[in-house]
């Protein structure tokens, strides 16, 4: 079973730097990253420390530095009206940090020319909450359907954009969208009105030379799993904040789509060994039973390396392994 600890933040504190300095300079992004691949024997990378920022900041948004090692968030939102969405362009070679990402994702793979290096893109609705504010953007999807719909499809063409450049240099791209997650959004809400945005960027993506689309959505999705997966990406999540045994039963084995189940990422953090042992084995169980299944984590900014090292040598060992069709 393939174990995959995915590092945003803690790749900064393996090379004992803050999140905030590390995602602000191409030299220490890379460092961080292939020493999180050195570490962990992982062949895979997603470039990035604060995903869901990035675009925000390149349409002009502003982070607040955090005092010690929390992730930068977005200060307050940037429009007051709806309207002002449509109004934000998006030049990848150009705008805020998406050129030192897209540099950084380079210089990692001419390092590691093997290595399945994505870069990550924030979905439409999350983007429209940094510069709309989370509250107006539910309210308008109630209230005012239509344009809200206009302004998602509009951040979505951007989106294109930014998938195109990395398409361009060899590069897949992960989709974060974990605003959308119920109770934020009813799931009819999502359907109707987020979906399509959604939708409009893994069909022009898988249309793109390079790997299939990573779709991300955390959170209690198993009301969403079904919308989800019709989205046909190569790859989502079963999040650990979900009903997991139901979310496997209504998702695994749809076409060629992986599913990673999500282990607990707080039994990493120092001092849990014995927990780390039985999430392993909770999270096995689930996913020996599908085919196409991993198992993963997003560690924790301080985890301890040593129980991720014991865990990812638990999945390799194959010990209480159990294939999908025994």
């Amino acid at each position: 079973m393939e174990f995959e600890p995915i590092s945003y933040d803690h790749a900064a504190f393996l090379i004992a730097k803050r999140p905030w300095q590390v995602s602000r300079d191409c030299e220490l992004l890379v460092a961080a990253h292939l020493e999180a691949m050195r570490t962990y024997g992982y062949n895979s990378c997603i470039v990035g420390i604060d995903i869901y920022n990035v675009e925000a900041e390149a349409y002009g948004c502003k982070l607040s530095e955090p005092d010690d090692n929390g992730v930068p968030v977005v200060r307050e939102p940037l429009f007051e009206r709806l309207e002002e969405i449509k109004s934000v362009r998006l030049d990848p070679a150009n705008d805020g940090r998406m050129p030192m990402i897209l540099e950084a994702a380079r210089q990692i793979s001419e390092a590691k020319p093997d290595a399945d290096i994505r870069i990550p893109l924030s979905g439409p609705f999350t983007i429209a909450c940094h510069l709309f504010g989370m509250e107006n953007m539910i309210c308008e999807l109630f209230t005012n359907p239509e344009p809200t719909v206009s302004a998602l499809m509009h951040l979505a063409e951007n989106q294109i954009l930014y998938a195109r450049a990395a398409s361009e240099l060899g590069f897949g791209i992960s989709l974060f969208e974990s605003s959308v997650t119920p109770p934020l959004l009813s799931p009819q809400l999502f359907s109707d009105n987020v979906l399509p945005s959604l939708r409009r960027i893994l069909t022009r993506r898988n249309g793109l030379a390079g790997a299939g689309s990573q779709l991300i959505i955390g959170g209690d999705t198993v009301d969403i799993a079904e919308a989800m997966s019709s989205l046909t990406p190569s790859y989502i999540i079963c999040p650990v904040e979900t009903d997991q045994e139901r979310f496997m039963s209504m998702v695994a084995g749809k076409s060629e789509m992986a599913v990673r189940v999500n282990m607990n990422p707080s039994v990493f953090l120092p001092g849990n060994v014995k927990a780390a042992r039985a999430e392993a084995k909770r999270t096995l169980d689930i996913a020996s039973r599908h085919l196409n299944t991993t198992i993963g984590t997003l560690l924790p900014f301080d985890s301890d390396s040593k129980i991720v090292l014991a865990i990812s040598d638990f999945f390799k060992s194959g010990r209480h392994f159990r294939r999908a069709d025994a």
